[in-house]
C-alpha cells in the first residue's frame, strides 16, 4: 500500500511530498518484547506526517491502542505507556514541573535530542526508558539509542557516507551535518542553516545550541528575515525571566556582532503542526 505524507519543512518552509511503502515501512517497523506490557501509545503529530504514520504501524505491530492528545499537557493527565514527541514538545512540557511515573517508553524524534533534553525526559518520566531517534520521511527510522547519552555510537553509522556537509544513506542525501568525537556521532546541524549574515557564515542552529547551553533562557527558537538594505537579519524568539536588556548584554560578551539576534521576548516559541521550531525565513521588513 503506498500513502503521500509530508515532509517538515522547518529549514526552508518548503514541506514537499513523500510517497511511502506502508508495507515495506511495516516488516521493518520495531516488535516489542512482551514482557515489557505495554498497551496504550499516543503522539502529539500531526495526523498526515510520516511520524504519525509512523506510530499507526508501530501499535498496530505490536497490538497497541492509541490515545488521541490535544494538547501538550495532556501527557501528564492520561493513562500512556509509550509516549512519542519532539525535543520541542519536550521542553514546552517541562516547564509545567510536572511527572508522570506511569509512562514506561519515551520516544523522541523529529528534531536532535541534546544531554540537557534527554537528562530532562528522564527526570519528568522517571520509570521511562528514554530513546532518542534519527530519522527522516525518506527513509524512516534510521538508528536509535536508549544510553541516556547525547548523540550515536560510531558503529551505528558504519553503513553510511558521513561528509562535512552531508551524510548520504541508501543512496539518498541528506542535509544533516554531524562531527565524529570520541566513538560517537553528534549533530552539528543542517547544511542548509548555514546562511550569509554580513557577508559572514553564520550557523543559525549552532548560535541557538550554544545559547541553551548557557541557561541563561528556558528556550529559544533563531530564524532569519530579510531587510532590503541589509539582506539577512537574525532574530530569536525566547522563553524566561530575563529581560532584554540584560540578555543582550550576555549575547554581545559571548558571540561576534553579526552572531546577535535581535530579541523577541515571548510566552512560549510556536512549533509548526509536526512539533518542530520553524526555521522559515520570514517576508521582507524596512
Amino acid at each position: 500500500m503506498k500513502k503521500i505524507v509530508k515532509t517538515s519543512g522547518t529549514s526552508k518552509g518548503n514541506q514537499k511530498t513523500v510517497t511511502i511503502d506502508t508495507n515495506q515501512r511495516y516488516n521493518k517497523t520495531h516488535k516489542i518484547k512482551s514482557e515489557r506490557n505495554l498497551k496504550t501509545i499516543a503522539s502529539l503529530y500531526s495526523k498526515d506526517s510520516w511520524a504519525n504514520l509512523n506510530i499507526q504501524l508501530f501499535s498496530k505491530k505490536n497490538d497497541l491502542k492509541v490515545v488521541n492528545l490535544n494538547s501538550i499537557t495532556e501527557i501528564f493527565d492520561k493513562k500512556i505507556d509509550v509516549l512519542c514527541l519532539t525535543p520541542s514538545q519536550l521542553v514546552q512540557a517541562s516547564m509545567s514541573m510536572k511527572i508522570n511515573r506511569n509512562v514506561k517508553q519515551v520516544t523522541l524524534g523529529g528534531e536532535y535530542s541534546t544531554q540537557d533534553i534527554i537528562n530532562k525526559a528522564k527526570v519528568m518520566f522517571p520509570e521511562a526508558r528514554i530513546t532518542h531517534v534519527y530519522s527522516s520521511t525518506e527513509t524512516g527510522d534510521i538508528c536509535s539509542s536508549s544510553d541516556m547519552k547525547e548523540g550515536f555510537a560510531e558503529e551505528k553509522f558504519k553503513d553510511f557516507d558521513v561528509s562535512e556537509k552531508n551524510i548520504k544513506i541508501n543512496n539518498l542525501v541528506l542535509n544533516d551535518m554531524w562531527i565524529l568525537k570520541k566513538g560517537r556521532y553528534y549533530f552539528a546541524g543542517r547544511s542548509d542553516s548555514v546562511i550569509n549574515i554580513a557577508g559572514k557564515k553564520v550557523n543559525i542552529e549552532k548560535i541557538e545550541r550554544k545559547i541553551l547551553d548557557m541557561k541563561i533562557c528556558d528556550d529559544c527558537n533563531i530564524f532569519t528575515k530579510k531587510q532590503k538594505i541589509t539582506g539577512n537579519i537574525l532574530m530569536m524568539e525566547y522563553v524566561g525571566s530575563i529581560e532584554k536588556n540584560d540578555l543582550k548584554k550576555i549575547l554581545k560578551n559571548n558571540f561576534e556582532k553579526y552572531e546577535i539576534p535581535l530579541l523577541i521576548k515571548v510566552s512560549k516559541i510556536n512549533l509548526n503542526s509536526n512539533g518542530k521550531k520553524k526555521r522559515v525565513q520570514l517576508k521582507w521588513i524596512y
